[in-house]
């Protein structure tokens, strides 16, 4: 699959905002299918920006959750115990 690298940016920026893969396909113009190829094999450019476009949105809400969190949120604390715990299962 021959991607241009404006093409790879907007993979980033609409992983980000957590479109479908199928969306994503429409958005850029491209197979879902063969999109849906290139995301799954982890040693391509489609996969590397779309991890990077979810992870960075992922490090953005989980900043706010810890920030309310620390104003005594009890639904924040609960999912910040919850990453915490899943981050200790996978050391």
């Amino acid at each position: 699959m021959n991607l241009t690298a404006e093409q790879y940016k907007e993979i980033e920026e609409y992983a980000g905002l957590f479109f479908s893969i199928d969306d994503i396909a429409v958005l850029i113009g491209c197979n879902a299918t063969e999109l849906r190829r290139e995301i799954r094999n982890r040693n391509t450019e489609a996969y590397r920006y779309y991890q990077k476009g979810k992870l960075d949105t992922l490090v953005k809400i989980r900043k706010q959750t810890k920030l309310f969190a620390e104003k005594g949120s009890p639904q924040a604390e609960a999912f910040m115990k919850h990453y915490h715990e899943k981050m200790e299962g996978d050391e």
